[in-house]
C-alpha cells in the first residue's frame, strides 16, 4: 500500500463535513482533536485511526506543506485558507502537516516577518513530535483552547552560543536534539466530536465572520482532511494531477532552499548560477562563532588593497590609450559593452571574495543559517543581477561620456566621491524609509523583506519598481543634484557594486566603505554591513537602519540601531583582512 510520503504529490482534500465537494472523513475516524490558537499560528493534532482511510504503517506516514522541492507544493497546486486572523478567508502562504496511520498535525502560520520560522519545512521526516511538540494525549479529548507560541523549532541556546540544527547532519551521525517544550495553553474548552460531522448548510458561508465554524485540513494518503473547530476556519485544497506543468508557486528565501543544486536535471539559469559557483556557503560550511567574540574590523585601507585597482581600472586603461593615441576615440557602444563585461566581472570576483571571508570569519548571529536563492526564485534573481549590470553603465556613459574628451580624474576626486555617495544615500534613505512607513509603497519593498538573513545573490530579490529605483533612480536624481565627471562616476559605480554585495553577505566583520567611512568614523556615522543585517534581521514594517552607504542620514533622523556584535567594546582591531 502506497503510504502518505510516496503519494504526498497527488493527495487530494478530505472533510469531515459535507457540503464543500470533497472526500469525507468516516465517522469515528479522528479519535480526538486539539486546536489550539496563538499569536503567530493556529494548529491542530490528535489521534485518529486512520486504517479507515485505508492508511497503515506499513505504507508509512509523510509531510505536505506550500513548498516541495521544487516550489510546486506537497500536493501539487495544495492550497490552505483561514479566518483564524481576521475576518476573512485568506490563503494562509506557510504552513505545514503530518502525519502517520495513528496520529495527524497540522499548523497554519500567521502572514508576517515570522511566518517561515513558526511553519519550518526542513525537517520533514521527524514528524508531529518535534515540529509540533504538544501536552499528552490519551486519545480521546475534542478541545479548544487559546495558547503561548511555541519556541522555534530547531534553534537551540547553550553557553551563550546560539546554532541551528539541520536535518542534514543526521546523515553526518549527529542524533536529533530533544524537542522544544509543548507551550503552555489556557481556556480550554471541549466540544463533542458529533460537532465535526454533518453537512454544511452554506459552504464558506462564514467566510466573512469570525464566529465557530470549520476549523483546519490535515493530510492523509489520500488527502487532506478538514475538521471542525470552535474558534476559527481553515480549509484546504488541492490538484491531483501528477502531471500539473503551470508555474511554480513562489518560494520564500531561507537557509538551504538552493538545495536544488544537487539536482542534475537543472533549467539553464540554473545550470548556470551552480557552475559560477556563487551560491554562498551553508552555515555549516563557515566558522563557528559566539555573539561574544570579537569581530574584526576590515579597515578601509585594507579594503582599498582589493577595491581600488579595479575601481581605477578604467581610467588607468584610457589614460595609457590616450597617450599612446590621442586621436584615438572609444565609441558610446563599445564603452558601454566594455563597462557591462568589466562590472560583471568584478561582482564575481567580489562575490567569491566576500564567500571566502565567510568561509573564515562565519556569519553575524552564527547560530543560524543564511537565505539562500530558492528554486522558484533564480530566474528572477538573475535577471535583476543581469539587468543592473548592464543599466547602471548605460546610464553613466549617456550621462558623462564624450568619446572626444581626454581622461580626467583630479585630486578631488574622493571628496567629489565622499559628497556623492552622501546626496545618492540621502534620496536612498528617504526612498527606503517610506515605503517602510507608507502603506502603499510597502507592497513595492515588502518582496526583499521577506529574507530576514541576506546573502550576496538576494540583493536583486525584489520588486520591480524597487530595482528600476535602486539601479537607476537614486544615482540619477543624485547625478543631477551633484554631477560627477565620467572617469569618477566609473569609479563610483565600480565601489557601489561592493557596498551592495557586502552589505548584504552576513560576512562577520566590521565591514564599512571606502566611500564614507574615513570622513565619518570620527562622528561615529560610519555605515558597516551588520547595520544593514540588523534591518533585514528586526525589520518588516517597522525597522531602522535605512541608510545604504552612511549612518548620517539615520543619525539625523533618529532611526540609527544598535549594533549587537559590532559595537566599539567587542572589535578586534590590526587585524589584516585577506
Amino acid at each position: 500500500m502506497e503510504g502518505v510520503g510516496a503519494a504526498e504529490r497527488e493527495v487530494v482534500s478530505y472533510c469531515t463535513k459535507s457540503g464543500r465537494g470533497t472526500r469525507l472523513i468516516p465517522p469515528g475516524t479522528l479519535k480526538s482533536v486539539h486546536f489550539v490558537k496563538t499569536p503567530h499560528y493556529v494548529q491542530v493534532s490528535g489521534m485518529a485511526d486512520f486504517s479507515k482511510m485505508l492508511i497503515n504503517a506499513e505504507g508509512g506516514g509523510g509531510e505536505l506543506d506550500p513548498h516541495g522541492q521544487d516550489g510546486l507544493g506537497n500536493p501539487i497546486g495544495g492550497l490552505v485558507f483561514t479566518n483564524a486572523f481576521g475576518r476573512k478567508l485568506s490563503q494562509a502562504h506557510e504552513w505545514h502537516s503530518f502525519m502517520d496511520d495513528k496520529s495527524y498535525c497540522l499548523r497554519v502560520c500567521k502572514e508576517g516577518n515570522s511566518a517561515w520560522d513558526y511553519c519550518k519545512n526542513i525537517y520533514d521526516e521527524l514528524g508531529c513530535n518535534f515540529n509540533m511538540p504538544t501536552g499528552p494525549d490519551d486519545g480521546n479529548d475534542f478541545e479548544s483552547c487559546e495558547g503561548d507560541s511555541a519556541q522555534i523549532v530547531g534553534v537551540y541556546t547553550e553557553n551563550g552560543v546560539v546554532s541551528t540544527f539541520f536535518q542534514s547532519q543526521t546523515q553526518q551521525g549527529q542524533p536529533v536534539p530533544p524537542p522544544k517544550p509543548a507551550p503552555p495553553v489556557s481556556q480550554c474548552k471541549p466540544f463533542a466530536s458529533s460537532e465535526l460531522e454533518g453537512t454544511l448548510k452554506t459552504p464558506f458561508a462564514h467566510a466573512g465572520t469570525v464566529g465557530p465554524v470549520s476549523a483546519s485540513s490535515n493530510s492523509t494518503s489520500a488527502g487532506s482532511s478538514s475538521t471542525s473547530s470552535t474558534s476559527s476556519s481553515t480549509s484546504s485544497s488541492s490538484m491531483s494531477s501528477s502531471n500539473y506543468t503551470g508555474t511554480p508557486h513562489r518560494m520564500y528565501p531561507k537557509p538551504h532552499s538552493d538545495s536544488w543544486k544537487y539536482e542534475k536535471q537543472l533549467p539553464l539559469t540554473h545550470r548556470i548560477v551552480k557552475s559560477l559557483g556563487i551560491l554562498p556557503p551553508a552555515i555549516e560550511e563557515v566558522r563557528k562563532t559566539k555573539l561574544t567574540d570579537p569581530v574584526p574590523v576590515f579597515e578601509e585601507w585594507n579594503q582599498a588593497i582589493y577595491i581600488l585597482p579595479w575601481a581605477l581600472a578604467p581610467f588607468l586603461v584610457r589614460t595609457c590609450l590616450y597617450h599612446m593615441d590621442p586621436a584615438f576615440q572609444i565609441g558610446p557602444w563599445a564603452m558601454w559593452t566594455g563597462l557591462v563585461f568589466f562590472a560583471l566581472s568584478f561582482g564575481l570576483y567580489w562575490i567569491f571574495f566576500l564567500n571566502h571571508l565567510a568561509r573564515k570569519y562565519g556569519y553575524f548571529n552564527g547560530g543560524t543559517g543564511r537565505d539562500t536563492i530558492p528554486y522558484s526564485e533564480v530566474p528572477k534573481v538573475i535577471l535583476e543581477v543581469v539587468a543592473g549590470l548592464m543599466l547602471r553603465p548605460a546610464m553613466v556613459v549617456f550621462l558623462t561620456y564624450d568619446p572626444a574628451a581626454p581622461p580626467s580624474m583630479t585630486l578631488w576626486a574622493p571628496l567629489q566621491l565622499f559628497f556623492f555617495t552622501l546626496v545618492e544615500d540621502f534620496y536612498y534613505y528617504w526612498a527606503h524609509r517610506l515605503c517602510h512607513e507608507g502603506k502603499s509603497l510597502w507592497n513595492l519593498h515588502r518582496q526583499h523583506h521577506t529574507t530576514k538573513a541576506p546573502t550576496t545573490l538576494l540583493l536583486g530579490y525584489a520588486g520591480q519598481m524597487q530595482e528600476v529605483f535602486d539601479i537607476l533612480g537614486a544615482p540619477l536624481v543624485s547625478w543631477l543634484t551633484f554631477p560627477l565627471p565620467f572617469d569618477v562616476f566609473m569609479a563610483w559605480m565600480i565601489i557601489h557594486i561592493s557596498i551592495q554585495l557586502h552589505g548584504h553577505c552576513g560576512a562577520r566583520l566590521w565591514h564599512g566603505t571606502i566611500l564614507t567611512g574615513p570622513y565619518l568614523r570620527p562622528f561615529g556615522m560610519e555605515l558597516i554591513s551588520e547595520d544593514h543585517d540588523l534591518h533585514h534581521r528586526h525589520g518588516w514594517r517597522e525597522s531602522y537602519n535605512y541608510g545604504k552607504q552612511s549612518g548620517v542620514w539615520d543619525t539625523l533622523f533618529g532611526t540609527k540601531g544598535e549594533r549587537i556584535e559590532g559595537h566599539n567594546g567587542n572589535l578586534l582591531r590590526n587585524h589584516f583582512v585577506y
